[in-house]
């Protein structure tokens, strides 16, 4: 997918990347531009339930639906609530999954109340962090929180191995990240 961003734009193509949830922040620092809709769905995106009708019971009330996944700026991505709760209640982690936004008054015990504000809070700051660094520093940067979020990722398996973990998207992101950005420092020095 990078790479062919990276042909499109060689051949003087503008492209904006569309629909790339967490993925965009790696996208940002390798210098393609991206787009989000749904900020406050976090991370998620579900075109059938924009163009079907909801069901509602004889009270007129929504049935169904997934729960609220909690989004952990150090893993870049969202864990389910309950996940989230569980580890909250373990000693030492809620410093482990700090959030000190505005969206987090009483640390991410809020965020397990106001999952979407705390996405949306979450990623611009995310994105803010990225803006203030220097082009040349922003691969550095992104792969930099890929190894932390590994590191924290392999301490919570150990923590709770029960739980279907995947955290395979770092390995995923990080491989885009030192392949694509490896050129495009490479590109930058010339």
């Amino acid at each position: 997918f990078a790479r062919g961003i990276e042909r499109f734009k060689a051949k003087g193509l503008g492209v904006v990347a569309g629909r790339q949830s967490a993925f965009g922040f790696a996208l940002m620092a390798l210098g393609i531009a991206g787009f989000d809709s749904g900020l406050a769905r976090i991370e998620t995106f579900d075109y059938r339930s924009l163009v079907r009708e909801i069901k509602r019971d004889g009270n007129a009330r929504q049935h169904g639906g997934r729960s609220r996944p909690v989004y952990i700026s150090k893993l870049m991505s969202s864990l389910p609530r309950g996940t989230v709760a569980k580890l909250l209640d373990m000693p030492g982690m809620k410093s482990q999954l700090s959030c000190d936004g505005l969206c987090c008054k009483d640390n991410m015990t809020d965020a397990l109340r106001v999952a979407r504000e705390h996405f949306l809070w979450s990623r611009l700051r995310e994105v803010q962090e990225l803006r203030d660094i220097s082009p040349a520093g922003r691969v550095r940067h992104v792969a930099e929180r890929l190894a932390a979020g590994h590191q924290f990722a392999k301490r919570l398996q150990r923590l709770v191995p029960g739980e279907p973990w995947d955290f395979d998207y770092l390995d995923n992101w990080s491989r885009v990240v030192e392949v694509v950005g490896a050129r495009a420092v490479g590109v930058r020095e010339v």
